[in-house]
């Protein structure tokens, strides 16, 4: 494992440790949610989608509700320590700019917040980088998502994902629109 992949490891982990040291503070209340839903929307892709986290939208009162929209990309790192983005064939491949680069595979938030991939997974570990978010909302780690693939199993940031019950969440917060 390289010195890039451990910072990084290290970076998520550290941000994964605030957020649940802030929740146990009593910092967010949550409001309950169904997403028992359709698959995730994919701006390129009609095929079926596995879903991986959900994106929830946190206000200031600390009231929470999925959040639709954004972009996502998913990548890897390849063995020089490199991003290598998923492309819509499925191939990972160095980019330049995710958001810009022809047949990088884009992903976005359905109604309900939720994030999914289409196609098939080998085993190993990638990451999803949420490249754009709504209007008014500002990023609340952690991300970079951690997804891993084991025989067909799939763990988001550790957590097993059994279907739509059961997604990890992944936070922005909406902040205040400002005048200009």
């Amino acid at each position: 494992m390289g010195l890039k992949q451990i910072v990084i490891k290290i970076l998520i982990s550290g941000a994964a440790i605030l957020t649940v040291m802030s929740l146990q503070g009593g910092g967010i209340k949550a409001k309950p949610v169904s997403v028992k839903t359709q698959q995730a929307a994919m701006p390129q892709q009609s095929q079926k989608s596995i879903p991986l986290f959900q994106q929830m939208a946190v206000f200031p009162d600390g009231c929470q509700q999925p959040l639709a929209g954004g972009v996502f990309a998913f990548y890897r790192f390849d063995i020089k320590g490199r991003k290598q983005y998923r492309m819509k064939s499925g191939k990972w491949q160095l980019v330049g700019n995710p958001l810009t680069a022809k047949g990088v595979y884009l992903a976005q938030a359905d109604q309900v917040g939720v994030v999914g991939i289409t196609g098939t997974l080998g085993d190993g570990n990638f990451y999803v980088e949420r490249l754009r978010l709504p209007a008014r909302y500002a990023i609340k780690l952690p991300l970079p998502v951690k997804v891993g693939v084991s025989q067909g199993d799939v763990t988001v940031n550790g957590q097993l994902v059994r279907g739509h019950d059961s997604l990890p969440r992944v936070y922005a917060m909406r902040v205040a629109a400002t005048q200009q």
